[in-house]
């Protein structure tokens, strides 16, 4: 091949006839899961450093960091940095509003108003950091919610527009309310429309001292069966926590699943009264709380399986405490009653027994928010009245990490848990990292004709497996795509004079509503003489493809897929008038 010239390149119409059936709201159920990146049993951990102001400290090598995995020390080969130039938040440090550092909403900034347009699928500068806002309406109370709503509106507004943001709420199922694509603009949109609006929990069973004294009563007039009937309300208890705790896990579970499609770091900032992975039944005897450990109840094996899933999706967890600084035992204002449960010297030891009970269970509520965020990466957020504040110090300090790698010592990879720790030899620093993994390998990733189909929804996770440019150009009737694939994230089969190669590029229109308008195919086959390869490697392996402008377009999907790995690569636009 000559310095101008391009491989032999044959283009043959085609149809992909799985797109047809696409379902524009249809959710992976084989979703890539990844983290811990390993390469010949490489770990690599992500940690968030920050100095006594709250800044992170961006002057670090992998000399300055310590790592012990179960003890032992292990040597640190590389300490990458994801460090922003400013704030994401307006207002703190610099306050500037500044493009993400890394891969950015593909179709909230991305759009094809000119007559030609260039555009990539390829990083801009490593991983993309995910934020997602988890409002909870399971384990949080209706006036909570409403409290949430209205401060998380405040702090919505603070964030850049290409801030990749997402919103989700538990309730009695999961929902999705807006994708990263759609980013800030889409929550803005969501908030107004009254979708997150507060949802009565499914479970809240409230400390009520009137209830408390009817059960007293009951048990005086039988006496013989007061204990048989202790016992049963305590089952139910129990019954009333494990269903708690079971539809916590399983809508966290489901969730971290979507999360897995996506590269890189996950921040999932939960917003709840309560974060029911390690939690305590109600106490009969005088409706206090009293913790009790998960291994006690049912859930341990999911709590497990969901602690893998989280790893292995790169997801960490942010609890952002809604009930703001905590106060007295709400079971004060019944102590000034006449009738109720704390009537005479009997009441006068109960409530000093159930205030006692009340701030060891607030205590131990606190630091189960900070084992969970701990124990993911994360950090807790609580006793404070400013929702919209605790979120923007959440935001401020998750943005910007160092991914700490090494080889570990260990070579036994048998699917146990390993305890991390990581230090620096400075004062006053403060690290946030996973406090441990377990050495399982991730699943391969997606390279299936069915995953390369999901990969062309609107709102799919970005897919990087094969890398190209798409050049854009508007004719009368029809839309001109002009692509240059890397090479490097193809496979080549070798022969003695040449080197040949197929993708297929694939193209969904979709309305404004997300219906689709019509899909488009090609196949494309390319031979390179082994002479000409070091060219093809920076020039790119071409292909044209050419689709009808549909009046009623509003989005396009691109995607194209390597014949011989079976990886991929998307890119969803937006088209603009």
């Amino acid at each position: 091949m000559s310095a101008h010239s391009r491989p032999a390149v044959k283009l043959s119409a085609g149809s992909l006839l799985l797109i047809a059936g696409i379902a524009c709201g249809q959710e992976a159920t084989n979703v890539p899961i990844v983290t811990l990146r390993q390469e010949v049993r490489l770990v690599s951990i992500d940690v968030l450093v920050t100095g006594k102001d709250g800044q992170v400290i961006r002057d670090l090598k992998p000399g300055d960091f310590t790592v012990t995995e179960n003890g032992v020390a292990q040597k640190v080969l590389h300490a990458e940095g994801h460090l922003r130039v400013d704030s994401p938040v307006p207002g703190k440090a610099g306050g500037a509003e500044v493009a993400h550092s890394s891969v950015a909403p593909r179709s909230a900034n991305t759009g094809l108003a000119a007559e030609s347009t260039r555009l990539s699928n390829r990083p801009v500068d490593g991983e993309a950091v995910w934020n997602l806002i988890l409002l909870d309406g399971v384990n949080a109370s209706a006036e909570n919610q409403s409290k949430a709503r209205t401060q998380l509106w405040q702090f919505i507004k603070t964030l850049p527009a290409d801030q990749p943001v997402a919103l989700a709420l538990m309730g009695r199922d999961l929902r999705v309310l807006t994708t990263f694509q759609a980013g800030v603009g889409g929550i803005n949109r969501i908030l107004a429309a009254g979708a997150a609006n507060p949802q009565k929990p499914m479970l809240t069973d409230e400390y009520n001292p009137d209830d408390q004294a009817i059960l007293n009563h009951i048990e005086a007039k039988m006496p013989d069966k007061g204990a048989a009937l202790n016992t049963r309300l305590a089952s139910e208890g129990q019954d009333r926590l494990d269903q708690r705790v079971n539809t916590t896990i399983s809508q966290l579970s489901y969730l971290t699943q979507w999360l897995g499609s996506y590269p890189g770091r996950k921040n999932v900032f939960w917003l709840s009264t309560g974060f029911p992975l390690v939690s305590a039944p109600h106490n009969v005897e005088r409706g206090a709380q009293s913790s009790k450990n998960l291994k006690n109840t049912n859930n341990g094996g999911a709590q497990t399986a969901l602690d893998q899933e989280m790893q292995l999706a790169h997801v960490s967890i942010f609890p952002i405490d809604l009930r703001g600084v905590l106060g007295d035992y709400p079971g004060m204002e019944d102590a000034t009653h006449n009738s109720g449960l704390y009537v005479g010297s009997a009441g006068a030891h109960a409530l000093v027994s159930d205030m006692q009970d009340f701030a060891t269970t607030q205590n131990e509520e606190i630091l189960q928010e900070i084992q969970i965020a701990r124990e993911t990466g994360g950090i807790a957020e609580y006793n404070r009245n400013d929702i919209d504040g605790m979120l923007k110090d959440a935001f401020e300090k998750s943005q910007s990490y160092y991914t700490v790698t090494y080889t570990p010592a260990d070579k036994k990879w048998d699917g146990g848990y390993r305890k991390i720790n990581i230090s620096l030899d400075r004062k006053g620093i403060s690290l946030s990292h996973r406090t441990g993994y377990y050495a399982v390998d991730p699943p391969p990733p997606l390279t299936s004709v069915d995953d390369f189909t999901r990969a062309l929804r609107r709102g799919a996770p970005p897919a990087t497996g094969v890398v190209f440019t798409a050049t854009l150009k508007k004719g009368e009737k029809k839309l001109h795509l002009d692509y240059v694939v890397d090479v490097h994230t193809l496979e080549f089969s070798s022969g003695e004079e040449e080197r040949t190669g197929s993708i297929d590029c694939a193209v969904v229109e979709y309305d404004h509503a997300g219906k689709v308008l019509g899909t488009a195919e090609i196949h494309v086959d390319g031979r390179a003489k082994r002479g000409d390869w070091s060219q093809l490697e920076t020039t790119g392996f071409p292909a044209h493809q050419a689709v009808p402008l549909l009046p009623d377009m509003a989005s396009l999907v691109i995607g194209i897929r390597d014949h011989s790995s079976g990886r991929f690569g998307n890119m969803e636009v937006s088209v603009r008038p």
